[in-house]
């Protein structure tokens, strides 16, 4: 299906000062669904932690301002990412939610600057998903927010930035990050004899000693021994790695995460952190490894291996383009009256393909075959993944059109050599975005004018 196919994953911004826009859009849906569920009973600590306050400007990126009412709202997602362990103090939180916001209207006007847009349907698209995921319609939504103090607008700006900053980081970073396949064979022969390489679990803590940018020889080296000297601690029989990285790390999670990354993929960590640990058991401690940051002493707290299974989906499509003659909203408008004939028997899905789609799969009726996770681009495959068999999508906008999309079936198979060649270029590929991620937001979050405004009195 020409360029959909490209190898393209969804990286999701830096992993301090971002989230995964489907991971955003989740937390979100889950911390105000947890809302609603209280709405009958006592009110949730954190609405009587924040009392109801006049909305304010809180700081002003180039020429758009960020409100109090929008790092409100994103305080709420990071209060879900911290269920179940210590919460940061409500200050640290405001704090971390601002610069996350600040760093996210950079980069939405940087993309605007490269003519990049998101059209209203594809953010109310994304909101119907979330209100859905969580049992609620879009007004119970709508009711859920406003009982917190967030005009429903504030979330509608929220999503249609974090959209736009997948479509920069696609136009202007992954193109310049590339995979060799001596690259993919060191990676397979890595993990040699282990099940599907870039799906092995792992579970990893850290304590992070920073070395400031302009520190001098001497003070790196100052940071070093102290490093160095945590690690023998660590080592030590009966050491509490948990309480030394509360006592030490420096970064700004710690203190809520006792240092544990979670369990997540191997080729979800960057490849200093795999490096660091590569041959040892769970509970061994790395030495410090150096990185831009500073220096990592990273303990191992599980080792998991799944099975060499991939999901694989089949699934079919209906692409109209966007051209002088047929506009974005024409080809929604379209498509939501072929989902009606479907739905309603007046067509079948495969007669619409064969009779309007413009895509190479129009003869097959749509059908693009039997496809493994990471063939399409995100938009395309977060909706294709929250599809049950035999259920069709809203419209979805992507770069190369408009889609509707059916799945067909699922299926647990196999990974063949190639696609396990696939799996590793993914994977690398991944990694070496997100390595390359935290610089990249900084280069364009340094040329932006940023001015802090304080509260009213």
């Amino acid at each position: 299906m020409n360029g959909l196919a490209d190898r393209t994953v969804f990286i999701y911004m830096s992993k301090r000062f971002y989230v995964l826009i489907s991971a955003l859009l989740c937390a979100l849906g889950m911390s105000l669904s947890a809302h609603a569920q209280q709405n009958a009973g006592a009110a949730p600590a954190s609405a009587a932690a924040e009392p109801q306050l006049a909305d304010f400007i809180v700081a002003i990126v180039q020429h758009e301002p960020i409100t109090n009412s929008q790092v409100r709202a994103h305080v709420l997602s990071l209060r879900q990412q911290y269920a179940g362990q210590q919460q940061p103090p409500a200050e640290q939180l405001r704090q971390m939610a601002l610069q996350q916001l600040i760093s996210q209207s950079a980069l939405a006007q940087r993309a605007h600057e490269h003519g990049l847009r998101v059209d209203p349907q594809t953010v109310q698209q994304a909101i119907a998903t979330i209100a859905r995921n969580n049992g609620m319609s879009v007004v119970e939504l709508q009711k859920v927010l406003s009982e917190q103090g967030i005009p429903f607008s504030t979330m509608e700006r929220d999503i249609g930035q974090q959209l736009l900053i997948s479509q920069l980081r696609e136009r202007t970073l992954d193109p310049t990050v590339t995979v060799s396949n001596a690259e993919v064979e060191a990676y397979l022969a890595q993990f040699s004899g282990q099940t599907d390489p870039g799906q092995q679990q792992i579970n990893l803590a850290q304590i992070l000693i920073a070395v400031p940018e302009n520190a001098t020889p001497a003070q790196e080296k100052a940071l070093e021994a102290k490093a160095q000297d945590i690690y023998t601690k660590a080592q030590a029989a009966g050491a509490d790695f948990f309480a030394l990285a509360q006592a030490n790390s420096d970064d700004p999670a710690a203190s809520a995460t006792r240092g544990v990354m979670g369990a997540r993929p191997a080729s979800r960590y960057p490849d200093l952190f795999i490096q660091a640990v590569t041959g040892l058991r769970a509970g061994a401690v790395a030495p410090p490894v150096r990185s831009g940051a500073g220096f990592h002493i990273i303990k191992v707290l599980e080792r998991e291996q799944s099975d060499m299974v991939v999901t694989q989906t089949r699934v079919r499509h209906i692409l109209l383009n966007i051209t002088e003659q047929q506009t974005e909203q024409d080809a929604i408008n379209k498509l939501l009256a072929d989902k009606h004939q479907i739905e309603t028997g007046q067509a079948t899905f495969e007669m619409l393909a064969q009779e309007q789609s413009q895509d190479a799969s129009a003869k097959d009726g749509g059908d693009l075959g039997w496809v493994v996770p990471g063939m399409f681009v995100p938009e395309f495959e977060r909706v294709m993944n929250q599809l049950k068999p035999g259920e069709i999508s809203d419209p979805v906008a992507t770069r190369f059109g408009v889609h509707l999309i059916q799945v067909l079936e699922r299926r647990e198979s196999q990974l063949t050599p190639q696609q396990q060649r696939e799996v590793a270029r993914e994977s690398i590929h991944q990694r070496k975005v997100e390595q390359a991620m935290d610089q990249w937001v900084r280069d364009i979050q340094s040329s932006a004018y940023i001015e802090m405004r304080n509260p009213p009195q």
